[in-house]
């Protein structure tokens, strides 16, 4: 069993205003870098609905973030398959995104809605 978790912040100046957040739990066999890309992939389905501008995407996992700036490549199956949709998705958001690989103690609002929803 696993579980991500993702949330949108709308950012201006100094204020930071949550927007949305959800956690998922999924059964069956998964991985931790699977789940972040269907986190990631949630987010995505979200922000379709948001008014068109640049957003940036910062996650924890160095493999998905790295997959998204072009510099590491998924080598599993699940991970190519999850890979492909996410960047379909990109490809028709009409918004600049930009990906930004960060700490765990910095991604602590989506780990907590992941971790609640394995317990």
């Amino acid at each position: 069993m696993g579980g991500n978790g993702w949330a949108i912040w709308d950012v201006r100046k100094d204020e930071w205003r949550l927007v949305y957040a959800e956690g998922k739990c999924t059964d069956g066999d998964t991985t931790v870098n699977v789940e972040e890309f269907k986190g990631l992939e949630r987010a995505l389905r979200y922000l379709e609905k948001l008014p068109p501008r640049a957003c940036h995407v910062f996650g924890d996992s160095k493999l998905v973030v790295g997959a998204m700036q072009g510099k590491m490549r998924c080598r599993t199956t699940s991970m190519q398959q999850a890979y492909a949709r996410i960047v379909s998705q990109v490809a028709r958001l009409t918004a600049t995104i930009h990906f930004w690989h960060i700490l765990r103690d910095f991604n602590q609002v989506a780990d907590k809605l992941a971790n609640m929803t394995n317990g």
